[in-house]
């Protein structure tokens, strides 16, 4: 009895897992216009959401943002206590809400400031999503 119970336990941890991350890549299978600033480390902690419209900024690709999120999890604060310098991006929502978001330049986690969820892109394409948000920074040294 005890056995059928924890796998009855780990089913439903299972399906809620997967219904969180369904909803997650949801947010951003939905998300347009991602915009990196020409902004980096504390400033960029420190930029207000209301501020954005007005400062520098340009278009990411919208189909390579959505590969590297695809796979993207939500992970515990805990595990993100020391930043080392960051990005700062932005999206839309559906719902045309604007979402601040704050890019570790090493990690390969990112933090949503309207959600208040860190999330964390697959160890699969981290990697690649750190050479591309840097190749679009550097990108606002041509403009």
């Amino acid at each position: 009895m005890q056995l059928k119970s924890m796998r009855t336990f780990l089913s439903i941890l299972l399906v809620v897992s997967s219904l969180h991350s369904f909803s997650q890549n949801q947010i951003f299978g939905k998300a347009k216009n991602w915009r990196l600033y020409k902004v980096e480390g504390n400033k960029a902690f420190n930029c207000p959401v209301d501020s954005l419209k007005a400062m520098e900024s340009i278009l990411l690709d919208i189909d390579s943002v959505n590969i590297f999120l695809k796979s993207a999890i939500s992970w515990p604060k805990e595990k993100y206590s020391l930043w080392m310098g960051s990005w700062l991006a932005s999206f839309e929502d559906e719902n045309g809400n604007l979402h601040k978001i704050d890019i570790s330049m090493y990690g390969g986690f990112f933090y949503d400031e309207l959600l208040k969820i860190y999330y964390q892109v697959s160890e699969e394409h981290k990697k690649e999503w750190l050479q591309f948000i840097n190749y679009n920074y550097e990108g606002f040294s041509s403009l």
